[in-house]
């Protein structure tokens, strides 16, 4: 069984135009590194370059073999830092869905 979380990502609209995912930084190897510590999970970001999706808005999948506590620990990770990022943001980013 493979347990797995989304989280979106934060965005800023582009004068006007179009939204522009923010969050490069979950691309890090370091960063991955050090917020997957010694769990099995796996992060990978839809949004950015080739991982752009095109029928959804850009998001972070968080996915583990066999542990539902290690994916929820994860995605809060991912969250909280998302949400850091969002509070100093030059661009005024924000998370779309909250608004829906």
């Amino acid at each position: 069984m493979i347990w797995m979380k989304l989280v979106w990502l934060p965005m800023s609209d582009f004068h006007g135009k179009k939204l522009v995912p923010h969050g490069k930084f979950l691309l890090e190897k370091q960063w991955q590194e050090t917020h997957i510590g010694n769990t099995n999970c796996d992060i990978e970001v839809y949004g950015f370059y080739d991982k752009a999706p095109i029928l959804s808005d850009p998001y972070v999948f968080i996915s583990c073999a066999n542990n539902p506590h290690e994916v929820n620990e994860i995605a809060n990770r991912v969250e909280n830092e998302l949400i850091k990022h969002q509070q100093r943001c030059e661009h005024g980013c924000k998370f779309y869905y909250d608004n829906e």
